[in-house]
């Protein structure tokens, strides 16, 4: 499920903890007399170390930070003001931890879940976290193919799709602005599922042809008029 737009991660990461605090209450009610929990976890999986910690640092601040509010503004309301409890898992910017770190999180008792810079990452811990029914708020993971699998409880902030028609247009711009008529586009993008889903979606945009490639330098040798250099290109696995 797909949402619009990717707004600063340390202001993302507050506004999934939000959201989370409703499917957390909606998901955890109080029923048959029983008593109100008086904690909540909710949990962070994401990339705390490697080459996407800087993306996940804040992403992951932002989170904690709303929790704090809501839990000093009495926390959940609707379940007797139950105080959200915030944990942590690693994947260490590396895909293969994907699934692991999501099994933990489930096995910690996780009533919902955000996270996620790098799209291979998220599609294998969303396949854990789906098979349990907990929902996920996708922030960096925005590869098509995350939200094309029609997961009700997956929630993607945005998408690769999307990414491309911004850069698209940014480019159209910027060819008109300097005159260019015509114009060879040199693109370099990765060799992941991120990569390849936004070469494709750029070559259904691009009706002229694309000079492209996964190596910046072999781009920028076939001079291109303008050349855009996915940043997942300098941190590998990146998206």
């Amino acid at each position: 499920m797909a949402m619009k737009k990717r707004q600063p991660a340390v202001l993302l990461g507050g506004a999934c903890v939000l959201a989370l605090a409703a499917c957390a209450s909606s998901g955890g009610g109080n029923s048959g007399g029983s008593a109100a929990p008086k904690t909540i976890t909710i949990c962070n999986v994401t990339e705390l170390s490697g080459v996407q910690q800087p993306l996940a640092k804040t992403e992951s601040a932002g989170g904690v930070v709303a929790a704090d509010i809501i839990n000093a503004a009495g926390g959940i309301k609707s379940l007797g003001g139950a105080k959200l409890v915030v944990k942590k898992f690693d994947t260490q910017s590396n895909p293969d931890m994907g699934a692991p770190e999501a099994t933990k999180a489930v096995s910690a008792g996780c009533k919902a879940i955000w996270g996620g810079e790098i799209t291979d990452t998220v599609l294998a811990a969303t396949a854990v976290t789906h098979r349990a029914h907990i929902p996920w708020v996708d922030v960096g993971g925005i590869g098509d193919q995350v939200h094309r699998r029609g997961f009700n409880d997956v929630f993607q902030l945005t998408t690769t799709t999307g990414i491309a028609n911004s850069y698209y247009s940014m480019l159209k711009y910027a060819d008109s602005s300097l005159g260019i008529t015509d114009p060879t586009v040199g693109l370099s993008v990765s060799d992941t599922s991120y990569g390849q889903g936004f070469y494709a979606a750029w070559s259904i945009l691009n009706k002229n042809g694309l000079a492209g490639g996964h190596v910046a330098a072999w781009v920028a040798g076939q001079r291109p008029d303008v050349q855009r250099v996915q940043p997942a290109d300098l941190q590998p696995a990146a998206g």
